[in-house]
């Protein structure tokens, strides 16, 4: 990783001064690098403030002109680019912090800070991580949940991968499957590794034709019709969308927050019939 960052000038040892001698204290904060200055508020009150040195620009001390190390113009320090390694381990989680001692910016008589990297996990199209596990979503027909399946993935490393099914197996809607040991390796244990959970939508037909539905009826046992006669009322229902239904639900809980508002204004009002005159 490409990091910029202070380093303590070579040309002047970090001075700020050609021959390292021309630095002498600042007269103006006598050292200190801030001012306090008192600033009246009103008769007889008074504030205490402190403020950064204008003179020296509240580093105490200060360079003439003509004695400034021409490399880093009196600042001690310059810009400087290097290549960063950062070793991340098999398994690493994110969030997980990995220090580079003396790695950030130098400061002359300072002692020189850490570079901090945070590991942040880039979304992943088919694979979503659940700890040292992998969780992931997988369409089938529905013939295929019924005598069982199988298919190919490619894993994280590009390795192609298929998972079966076995016949007799029927997965239903939402069911998960397990494959051990096809998860994230175990951080700190690079052989060891988490197991991938596959979860199954199952996708129905839009419809059957009538040899089908024959077709079904001969192998599966079907529910059994109830008994009608004639003061049986018969219904066929038929498809309706969900979002048609939602609005549906909304139009009528706004209906009936309406009627109560109407009832309660109409028991909340009076109307004057008479009145009398006090005596």
């Amino acid at each position: 990783m490409r990091v910029t960052r202070n380093v303590t000038c070579g040309t002047c040892n970090g001075t700020g001064a050609k021959d390292g001698k021309s630095v002498s204290k600042c007269k103006e904060c006598d050292g200190e690098g801030v001012k306090i200055m008192m600033v009246s508020l009103g008769p007889g009150m008074y504030q205490q403030i402190r403020s950064v040195c204008p003179m020296c620009e509240g580093k105490g001390e200060v360079i003439p002109e003509g004695k400034k190390c021409k490399d880093c113009q009196g600042k001690k320090t310059n810009r400087d680019t290097k290549i960063v390694v950062v070793e991340i381990d098999k398994g690493v989680r994110e969030g997980k912090k990995i220090i580079m001692q003396g790695e950030a910016d130098q400061e002359p008589g300072m002692e020189t800070g850490d570079i901090v990297f945070v590991v942040q996990e880039e979304a992943h199209d088919l694979f979503k991580r659940s700890g040292d596990d992998l969780i992931m979503e997988k369409d089938i027909m529905l013939i295929d949940a019924l005598i069982g399946h199988s298919f190919k993935i490619n894993h994280l490393d590009e390795r192609p991968i298929v998972i079966d099914i076995k016949p007799g197996d029927i997965v239903k809607p939402g069911d998960f499957k397990e494959c051990p040991g096809l998860g994230m390796p175990v951080y700190t244990k690079p052989y060891e590794f988490g197991s991938l959970f596959v979860k199954f939508n199952i996708i129905f037909p839009d419809a059957l034709s009538q040899q089908q539905m024959e077709n079904l009826r001969g192998i599966f046992n079907p529910s059994p019709s109830p008994i009608v006669d004639e003061n049986t009322e018969r219904v066929v229902s038929k498809p309706y969308d969900l979002e048609r239904l939602r609005r549906r639900i909304e139009e009528q809980q706004y209906r009936q927050r309406e009627e109560e508002m109407n009832n309660e204004d109409e028991q909340g009002g009076f109307r004057q019939t008479g009145g009398c005159t006090p005596q």
